[in-house]
């Protein structure tokens, strides 16, 4: 193990890094997708940020319903934070709204081993187990769980109703 410097504890992110990752958070913010796009390449670049700005970029493509753009940004985000519970997730519902149901299952299986106890990956888990022929009831006792963790539950009308929302429309994605 190597060592490290009082000066990298009181700053743990390379001042190059973080101006990287607060012009992508800026651009985020202001609704500028291809401004963010340039400016999450050079935080990409540094290799102490990339794969939030990944994760940043990947969950912006969810909220635009650009699926295959999120799954491509998210798995790169897993590759470097393969134990974040949040991108883990966000990862197994792009690759759910791409269409590929047995990668999001094992995403989804992930972010759940995890983080048993967050509602969003039970969630999440309960609409790819709902695409899968012969789940249903698996897929209604995670929404339960869900439901009962979260404390908005406006979405979620009741558990069968919450299945028949269509993907983007069920303001998942934050």
């Amino acid at each position: 193990a190597g060592t490290v410097s009082v000066e990298q504890l009181r700053h743990p992110i390379p001042a190059k890094a973080e101006a990287a990752i607060l012009k992508l958070v800026d651009k985020l913010r202001e609704g500028k997708l291809e401004s963010a796009e340039v400016a999450a390449k050079k935080a990409f670049a540094q290799a102490s940020v990339s794969g939030v700005a990944h994760a940043m970029l990947g969950t912006e493509y969810l909220r635009r319903g650009m699926a295959a753009e999120a799954v491509e940004q998210l798995a790169a985000a897993t590759e470097e934070r393969p134990n974040d519970m949040p991108t883990v997730s966000n990862y197994a519902y792009a690759l759910y709204l791409a269409g590929d149901i047995a990668s999001a299952e094992r995403a989804s299986r992930r972010a759940l081993d995890l983080d048993g106890r967050n509602p969003r990956a039970h969630y999440v888990y309960a609409l790819i187990l709902d695409g899968l022929r012969g789940h249903r009831k698996e897929a209604l006792e995670h929404l339960k769980i869900a439901a009962q963790s979260l404390r908005v539950v406006g979405t979620l009308y009741s558990w069968r109703a919450a299945l028949r929302m269509t993907p983007r429309s069920n303001g998942f994605v934050r």
